[in-house]
């Protein structure tokens, strides 16, 4: 298979000069170039309209994806190391309501674990 990823990529500064620069990018069209980030939104819409799906973005998908990740136990400085986030704070303040919840499960987790006749399925009153 030919590897057609381009590892550095030239990009237009907002004065018109130009610099290369490592490419960051995830999307690329078929000539290697980097995508319109605009592309990927509208086959998206596309592909949600024609298949009468729920209204989503691909920004939602990288929302769905950390949260699922703190859900699961994951460590809030590797969620925000893979959504590129210069500091933890920043995914803090995003995903504050996904550490709420998962801090709530390990509440619950931590009490079955201390208690353990209390979570039993009402066994301990049976005794």
């Amino acid at each position: 298979m030919l590897d057609r990823w381009e590892h550095f990529i030239t990009i237009t500064l907002a004065d018109g000069s130009t610099q290369t620069v490592r490419n960051d990018r995830l999307f690329i069209k078929d000539d290697t170039t980097p995508m319109n980030p605009d592309s990927l939104t509208d086959w998206t819409s596309n592909f949600v309209k024609r298949n009468k799906l729920p209204h989503f973005t691909p920004h939602s998908l990288r929302h769905t994806h950390a949260t699922l990740l703190i859900a699961e136990g994951v460590s809030i400085p590797t969620v925000s190391r893979r959504l590129g986030h210069s500091s933890i704070t920043t995914t803090s303040k995003i995903y504050v309501h996904a550490i709420q919840s998962a801090d709530e499960v390990s509440s619950d987790v931590i009490d079955g674990k201390l208690n353990p006749f209390h979570h039993d399925n009402g066994k301990e009153e049976a005794k």
